[in-house]
């Protein structure tokens, strides 16, 4: 009965959201949008027409923006009609957003950008006192103003390391490193079926976070292997500890890929005899993504299943959007955009 209580209702309607994802069709029609200016005009018509007059007159960035409000705003819903253990678990869904937040905040503050957008005011679960941040002229004026913020511990703490270096990155990394430990703790409430769909579908996602932050590390830090291995982010579920050392230290995660081709059936990207890059293993891992959260939409029905399906079904669709912005801003063809989506 307690299952019934916390499922039934929720597994209905996030199936009724389901049906408002995008279509294989819709994403080849967005593909062969001519510009930016007409990728627009189709959005309107597959249901982002709201937010899209929100904007006005709507830019790339302005854009990106509005489409991060629109999953919050969706995923919010969900939280709203949901009871515990099943809501603890949406909120720190939802603090990943406060997160994302708080860095977007931090760094224009870094930069010293005086101006601001909608996503960084929109209310979420916190308040973030975003104008007062850019005005703030020290960062212990910074610390004060998130006094009650749960994400204040963790810039406490990284602090010294940020002085040392000049640099965000410690910021970022021990924010995202407490709200996953955050995460994972909401999940200890949940029964063992629940908890193992939780683990495996979060772990994926930290999996391309490390992808991201080792990318980061090399490009812009030119860290060494070993500084990168301590810094990357707990909890992954395809990436293990040694093919992580194994992708950082060799930039080639070509062995790695061909290990988990025996076990999913998602064809490797890139051209042949062609090394696996990072990208090429970050979009296979989108595509496993892809494949789990779909399985998990048909789990038990009284699970946590379809409701995290559906959350992760909602940030492919983000991903793509973004990837069809950027295409479009870069002038990339139909076929080249196609095959950087996940569908």
């Amino acid at each position: 009965m307690g299952a019934l209580h916390t499922y039934g209702f929720l597994n209905a309607k996030v199936r009724a959201m389901r049906s408002n994802l995008l279509l294989s069709n819709q994403y080849k029609a967005l593909s062969a949008a001519h510009d930016f200016r007409d990728l627009i005009q189709l959005l309107s018509q597959y249901g982002y027409e709201a937010r899209i007059e929100e904007m006005g007159h709507p830019d790339p960035e302005r854009l990106e923006m509005a489409l991060r409000s629109e999953e919050v705003r969706r995923l919010q819903l969900i939280h709203a009609k949901s009871s515990r253990p099943l809501s603890n678990v949406f909120h720190h869904i939802l603090e990943k957003f406060e997160a994302e937040r708080l860095k977007w905040v931090l760094r224009f503050w870094f930069q010293k950008r005086g101006e601001t957008n909608a996503f960084l005011l929109d209310p979420i679960l916190y308040l973030v006192p975003a104008y007062e941040i850019l005005d703030a002229p020290t960062l212990d004026d910074v610390i004060g103003l998130l006094e009650k913020h749960p994400f204040r511990d963790a810039l406490v703490d990284a602090r010294p390391e940020f002085e040392a270096k000049k640099s965000l990155f410690p910021f970022e990394l021990a924010i995202d490193r407490e709200q996953i430990r955050r995460f994972f703790e909401s999940v200890k409430r949940m029964n063992r079926r629940d908890r193992r769909i939780c683990h495996e579908l979060a772990g994926i996602e930290i999996d391309l976070e490390n992808l991201g932050w080792i990318e980061r590390f090399r490009q812009y830090y030119q860290m060494s292997s070993a500084d990168i291995l301590t810094r990357l982010l707990p909890g992954g579920n395809r990436l293990s500890e040694d093919q992580l050392r194994q992708i950082v230290s060799d930039g080639n995660p070509g062995s790695v890929l061909t290990k988990w081709a025996k076990d999913i059936p998602i064809p490797a990207q890139g051209a042949p005899n062609e090394p696996f890059t990072i990208q090429n293993l970050e979009l296979f891992l989108k595509h496993v993504l892809f494949q789990r959260a779909r399985k998990a939409f048909m789990e038990f029905p009284f699970s946590v299943g379809a409701i995290m399906g559906y959350h992760l079904l909602l940030r492919i669709e983000m991903m793509n959007l973004r990837t069809l912005i950027q295409s479009k801003v870069y002038g990339l063809g139909a076929d080249e955009i196609e095959s950087r989506l996940i569908y």
